[in-house]
């Protein structure tokens, strides 16, 4: 019997720089979409020849974006040193990927664009700034997760620039990169930011997520102090 996917050609539509990739398999799809960085991923419609309609990769079709790996007879040799990057370097990177936030309408209340949070002084550059970016704070704010067209409310125990705890868990159907609005009961205020589910969370318990990064040192210490505010 012949599998539907790949009976079918594939395309791919970015939707902010309106390229058209035509003519792909599944894996081919499978491949480019898993590689792509978190926020990127956004961005991507898909279409197979047996489709009336696109659909969006992140959201409706989030196995297309693991990766299957096979077993290998033997492993691969020692990365050479001069092609390996100083750890320092790579943490500095993490702090410039990831995703912005928007100021859209959500639920009724008034999205707050990070270049609107007023500064936090930032003493250093380096990973001093890193630490303090992810201190957590005891905070119960409004939350609201939207994962495959359904929402799913809740409040926070604590909340930081790299993730919240959550008092409900999560239900199965929250899983891959979701979209996460934090909303402050006191005026209404809130952002809004793309999420994944901590890993390694026992089913039933998942009450952890992890906030994508953002691009820019100074929009974190901008998250930070939006957060610490009430």
């Amino acid at each position: 019997m012949v599998n539907e996917d790949s009976k079918y050609l594939w395309c791919l539509y970015n939707t902010e720089s309106e390229e058209l990739l035509e003519g792909l398999v599944r894996d081919e799809v499978r491949i480019l979409m898993s590689r792509l960085p978190i926020p990127d991923r956004m961005h991507w419609l898909v279409w197979r020849e047996d489709w009336a309609h696109w659909k969006v990769v992140v959201t409706t079709l989030p196995e297309l974006l693991k990766i299957s790996l096979r077993s290998m007879k033997q492993p691969p040799p020692e990365i050479p040193e001069e092609f390996r990057e100083d750890q320092s370097i790579i943490e500095i990177k993490r702090l410039y990927q990831g995703n912005d936030v928007e100021d859209e309408i959500s639920t009724n209340a008034e999205v707050v664009a990070i270049s609107e949070i007023p500064d936090l002084p930032v003493e250093s550059e380096g990973a001093e700034f890193v630490q303090r970016a992810h201190q957590r704070i005891k905070r119960k704010y409004k939350i609201l997760i939207e994962c495959n067209r359904k929402k799913f409310e809740t409040t926070s125990v604590d909340v930081s620039v790299g993730g919240l705890l959550l008092i409900d868990p999560l239900p199965d159907w929250v899983f891959g990169y979701c979209t996460i609005t934090i909303i402050k009961p006191s005026n209404g205020e809130s952002v809004q930011l793309t999420c994944s589910i901590v890993e390694n969370q026992l089913p039933q318990k998942r009450h952890r997520v992890a906030l994508s990064p953002l691009k820019k040192r100074t929009d974190q210490s901008r998250l930070h102090a939006w957060l610490s505010a009430v």
